[in-house]
C-alpha cells in the first residue's frame, strides 16, 4: 500500500497476490497484517513444521509505516522492503500481532514483548513511553489475573 504495508519495494497497492522479493530467500511461517504495517517471522527450514522438533528460528521482519516506531528498529522511518528486527535476533518468536501503531510479539518461552505507540498504555509496560524497539513486557503485571 501507499505506506510500504505490502513490502513490495514501492507504495503501490496490489489487486492479487505478489511474492515479496525481499524475503525470497527466506521461509515465512507466520505473517500479521496491521493497518499501517506488517510483521513476518521467518525458520530456518531445517526441519518440517510436521516434525515435533521443529521450532521456528523467530526472526521477525517488518515493514511499512514506521510512524510511532512500531516497525522496532529504533526509528520512526518508513520502509518499503523488509527489514530484521535485530532486537529480536535469537529469542524464538512464535506469534506476532500488527496493531494500528504497535507491534506485540511471543517468544517459545512465553515471554511477550511489544514495542511503538503506547497510548493508555497497551504496551503493558505500565506507563505510556513510546517504545521505538522490542521490550519485554512485564510479567508482574499479570501475575494472579
Amino acid at each position: 500500500g501507499n505506506l510500504g504495508a505490502l513490502g513490495g519495494g514501492d507504495r503501490h497497492g496490489r489487486l492479487v497476490p505478489e511474492k515479496i522479493e525481499a524475503l525470497a530467500d527466506e521461509r515465512a511461517v507466520a505473517v500479521s497484517a496491521g493497518c499501517l504495517h506488517s510483521l513476518v517471522i521467518t525458520d530456518d527450514g531445517e526441519n518440517s513444521p510436521l516434525d515435533r522438533r521443529w521450532r521456528p528460528r523467530g526472526d521477525v521482519w517488518s515493514f511499512g509505516s514506521g510512524l510511532d516506531g512500531n516497525l522496532g528498529h529504533g526509528d520512526r522511518k518508513p520502509l518499503l522492503e523488509p527489514r530484521k528486527i535485530e532486537a529480536l535476533k535469537g529469542q524464538g518468536v512464535v506469534a506476532v500481532s500488527a496493531g494500528i501503531l504497535h507491534s506485540l510479539v511471543i517468544t517459545a518461552d512465553g515471554t511477550a514483548w511489544s514495542w511503538g505507540t503506547n497510548d493508555d498504555g497497551k504496551l503493558g509496560h505500565d506507563d505510556t513511553d513510546r517504545r521505538l524497539r522490542p521490550e519485554r513486557m512485564r510479567k508482574d503485571l499479570f501475575d494472579g489475573q
